[in-house]
């Protein structure tokens, strides 16, 4: 059973690591069986050993985060009428940070009329925070990012400040442009979107969340389920939409149904 010591010191293991940083651990456990003789079967072991060959090419983790408020200083020195952002906690570590462009902002008038805020957790050993993201969509429906905040958990206050600083960068979020969420955007994290700025937000949410979120949880799908669906949200009146829920119900149940009336209309 080798340690994450002599993992690290077999050269092929090392060089399939940089060649591929996405390289699979079943992968990574047959090129150390066939060039060293060595069977690895602890999943723990290979993964802490990527990560031992990677800092060592990307520098210590530590190091990076003292760094980051140089970073950011000179990511706003280079790029006028850009927004950066960083807060320290009382101990003086770290807390979060904020970057928008001023460019990127620019771009926005070159896109369609639709913005989306989405937080992802952090799949890290390291560091298990939230990275905030407000994207636009270009004209070849491509994702064109806008802005990033990385916080320690999706909460009011840290959308709040996220919402406050693309605000600051003169991000359009007030002008009737909608913005998708996912519907399982939890109340606190829509709270403080919406409490984010002293004018409303036209938010809205995500139809292609909604029905993976259908499949995930009453289990069922297909072309059919999806149609219907999408015309109970092009419904323009309330008695459209009355009529095509009622069509759903029928067709698929009451479950689906509920799922989908529980989500308001006007979103």
């Amino acid at each position: 059973k080798p340690s994450q010591r002599q993992l690290s010191l077999i050269p092929e293991f090392c060089a399939y690591v940089i060649g591929d940083r996405h390289a699979k651990r079943k992968t990574l456990a047959l090129v150390v069986q066939t060039t060293s003789s060595i069977a690895v079967h602890s999943r723990s072991t290979i993964y802490r050993t990527i990560d031992t060959v990677t800092e060592d090419l990307k520098g210590s983790y530590v190091d990076s985060i003292r760094v980051l408020p140089t970073y950011l200083r000179s990511l706003g020195a280079a790029n006028p009428g850009s927004c950066t952002a960083l807060k320290v906690d009382q101990d003086g570590r770290f807390y979060r940070a904020f970057g928008c462009l001023r460019a990127l902002v620019q771009g926005l008038e070159s896109c369609q009329r639709v913005l989306g805020f989405d937080g992802t957790h952090f799949r890290h050993t390291k560091y298990n925070g939230v990275l905030l993201t407000l994207l636009g969509r270009d004209g070849n429906n491509q994702i064109f990012s806008v802005a990033a905040a990385i916080v320690p958990i999706k909460s009011s206050a840290n959308v709040r400040w996220f919402v406050d600083h693309c605000l600051k960068s003169h991000v359009p979020l007030c002008n009737g442009r909608p913005i998708f969420l996912r519907p399982r955007c939890d109340s606190e994290c829509r709270g403080g979107l919406a409490r984010g700025s002293s004018q409303q937000m036209n938010l809205r949410y995500c139809t292609i969340h909604i029905l993976r979120n259908i499949k995930t949880e009453v289990g069922s799908g297909g072309k059919k389920l999806e149609d219907h669906v999408w015309g109970i949200q092009g419904a323009e009146t309330r008695r459209i939409y009355e009529k095509k829920l009622e069509l759903l119900r029928a067709e698929f149940g009451e479950p689906i149904a509920n799922y989908v009336q529980a989500i308001s209309p006007a979103r």
